[in-house]
């Protein structure tokens, strides 16, 4: 057994070899913004400290949360990626549940991780084996009589520690490393194996699979996702040639992520998440629909679909900025929603800045209404998420992208 464990549901980017007899070695890195860069690096450099190699490893076990999706879709992705291509089951595991089994306690306890916004994800555990309920998020302050004199495990406790008072501070009672020597322990139910043979339902999808991996009360249905409209406003002027939409190709990578990093600078996606996104959108069980919209041999615009259990996720939108109020928007999301009509889902969920007024205009032509709130979603910034869902229609219902 060589198990391969990977955590980015918190700053931390986190990573673990094991033999099921115990650890060959781990890495943790706290920075918040650069899961992306840091995870992949980690990997070879535990499989190299280890003397080991990735087609070496027989299962991969994933933190799935609750966290913030920015960093939690990192992990998930490579996962999901790393088991498609070995071939090997892929185990989700709530953060919080490595958290409190790596602090051995006996005792009542809790365990609380960050949750920006003056906020903390929380749950209460019988001993390091049995959790109580259910992940919630909350503001520390409402949890002051709940946790009062509760021993506590996580950074959360650590950072609100005038709240809970029996923070453990000392050992490795925040970190997520196991002290008992098999891994995972045989109390996990099994059925957390939720990827295997290249079929993901946790990738790009983390609120259902499993259902702890995020947690947003303020939500009152669907996923997280990441559609990001261009903002600026129309260019006007005469029309102009019409861009042509194709299905985007591995060799569409490299311009999409300058056109990415161009207009997301603070939250793009990594190569590492194309090629995934990819890696599911062919073949009998593609789940993902991508496509780059190209004008005078330049790449201009690019979105993506997702769609798992009869629901659509709109994973991206972006133009460039030359092709705002051109229609192009309207027109990649008109054929995202015949892509949720092929895969059969019967809903179609996107989240949007709050802020982005002219975005929420576009989306309300297509159907889309409003459902909740995603608090500080956007990042920097905490800026809220608006998610808004749309029942499937076919292409025939969908609204004129003229003028758009």
């Amino acid at each position: 057994m060589l198990l391969l464990a990977l955590d980015t549901a918190t700053p931390a980017v986190t990573v673990a070899l094991h033999d099921g007899t115990g650890i060959l070695a781990e890495s943790r890195q706290v920075d918040a913004r650069r899961h992306g860069e840091l995870l992949l690096p980690a990997v070879d450099r535990v499989l190299g400290e280890a003397g080991r190699k990735l087609d070496e490893v027989s299962e991969i076990v994933v933190g799935v949360g609750p966290g913030p999706y920015t960093g939690l879709r990192v992990g998930l992705v490579t996962a999901a990626t790393f088991g498609a291509v070995l071939d090997v089951p892929v185990h989700g595991l709530c953060t919080l549940d490595g958290l409190a089994y790596a602090s051995g306690l006996t005792e009542p306890f809790v365990v609380a991780t960050d949750a920006r916004r003056k906020e903390v994800y929380w749950a209460r555990y019988a001993d390091a084996r049995t959790r109580l309920t259910e992940p919630a998020v909350d503001r520390p302050a409402d949890l002051a009589d709940q946790v009062a004199g509760v021993p506590a495990v996580g950074a959360g406790a650590l950072l609100y520690d005038t709240v809970f008072t029996g923070v453990r501070r000392e050992g490795r009672s925040t970190s997520p490393r196991p002290r008992s020597p098999r891994w995972p322990p045989r109390s996990w139910p099994r059925a957390r194996n939720c990827c295997r043979r290249g079929r993901c339902t946790c990738a790009a999808r983390t609120p259902r699979c499993p259902p702890t991996t995020r947690w947003s009360p303020q939500v009152t249905a669907g996923p997280s996702h990441h559609p990001r409209p261009s903002t600026a406003p129309p260019n006007g002027g005469s029309p102009r040639p019409a861009a042509v939409l194709r299905e985007m190709r591995w060799w569409d990578i490299a311009p999409v992520l300058e056109l990415e990093r161009d207009l997301f600078p603070e939250d793009a996606w990594s190569v590492g998440m194309f090629w995934s996104e990819l890696a599911h959108a062919r073949g009998p069980g593609a789940s993902r629909r991508y496509l780059v919209a190209e004008l005078s041999g330049r790449l201009v615009g690019y979105a993506g679909l997702a769609a798992v259990d009869g629901t659509g996720d709109v994973q991206t939108i972006a133009t460039v900025r030359d092709q705002w109020g051109t229609g192009l928007g309207a027109r990649l999301l008109t054929e995202l929603l015949g892509a949720a009509t092929d895969f059969e889902c019967h809903e179609v969920l996107l989240e949007v800045r709050v802020d982005n007024l002219r975005a929420q205009r576009l989306y309300e032509r297509f159907g889309f209404e409003p459902i909740g709130f995603r608090r500080g979603y956007y990042q920097p910034g905490n800026v809220d998420a608006l998610v808004m869902r749309r029942p499937t229609q076919t292409s025939s219902e969908a609204p004129s992208v003229q003028g758009t």
